[in-house]
């Protein structure tokens, strides 16, 4: 669940905590990383938006974040 830091009538949420419900983020983090491993296997010209997307953001931020 993210945190929440709201000024002025605008909410702005921050990071997911650990506070919420381990399976369901286990889970999450699977399927995540089932995504990115199903992007890298396929061939650069065959990549969908997403998949381009995800390429993009692994070399931004590495494979665990």
């Amino acid at each position: 669940m993210p945190g929440q830091y709201s000024s002025g009538g605008k909410a702005r949420l921050g990071r997911i905590t650990k506070s919420g419900d381990a399976y369901l983020r286990s889970l999450l983090v699977q399927g995540a990383r089932s995504t990115v491993q199903a992007a890298l296997k396929k061939a650069p010209d065959k990549l969908n938006r997403m998949q381009q997307w995800i390429i993009r953001l692994l070399g931004r931020v590495g494979y665990h974040k």
